[in-house]
């Protein structure tokens, strides 16, 4: 993926407007004006569910954005280590330990009165919010240049519309995404602790999150 080794420094800073938008996306927005709030920017490697909706990777950025039938953007899925940095609530989303997140996550939904579920791999997932948690496989460039895994699990994140809020995993086109048509349910995700982390917990890297497409 372009972008890997990409400084911290170096990624944008998005807030997440729940249920709104995230950073200059906003949901409802059609693909045109995606890509004009993107910069320009074109996806690369895309594919169609049967109702029409469809998901388009833009891989230089680290995201994975998600339409409705009429190309309409429904869901952003952010890379945890190339896409932007997510914030919320001055919460930091991305590329942290997972039970950190989830004990700040639980604090904020606490003094909010919202309900904090979990998505189909066990992470937190806040409908009122539109926000679904992923815990990945970090990675990293070795001295050689090449990809090597490391022992690190850390937090990346998918963010929708009203649309999909509810229950994002539910939709066609989020299997489609996943790949999880006739993958069983796994509600032992989260959370991992900051010693597990060192230590060498599981989950599932980002090209497993987008494995339908090249990332």
């Amino acid at each position: 993926m372009v972008g890997w080794g990409r400084k911290p420094e170096d990624r944008q800073r998005w807030v997440l407007d729940p249920l709104v938008g995230i950073g200059p996306l906003r949901f409802g927005m059609d693909s045109d004006e995606v890509r004009a709030a993107l910069g320009g920017a074109s996806g690369g490697g895309s594919q169609v569910a049967r109702d029409g909706s469809f998901w388009d990777s833009y891989d230089d950025s680290g995201l994975t954005l998600l339409y409705l039938p009429g190309m309409l953007l429904a869901g952003v899925a952010v890379h945890s280590e190339v896409g932007p940095w997510v914030s919320l609530a001055g919460v930091e989303l991305m590329d942290r330990v997972p039970s950190e997140v989830s004990a700040d996550l639980h604090r904020v939904a606490r003094g909010q009165g919202v309900r904090v579920g979990v998505n189909r791999d066990g992470d937190p997932e806040i409908a009122a919010w539109g926000l679904s948690m992923g815990a990945v496989q970090a990675w990293e460039t070795s001295a050689e240049g090449y990809q090597v895994r490391t022992d690190r699990v850390i937090t990346q994140v998918l963010v929708c519309g009203p649309e999909l809020a509810d229950d994002p995993y539910a939709t066609d086109l989020l299997a489609l995404w996943r790949d999880i048509r006739e993958e069983p349910m796994n509600a032992a995700g989260w959370p991992v602790t900051a010693d597990q982390d060192r230590a060498g917990g599981s989950g599932h890297h980002w090209r497993v999150w987008g494995r339908c497409g090249s990332v």
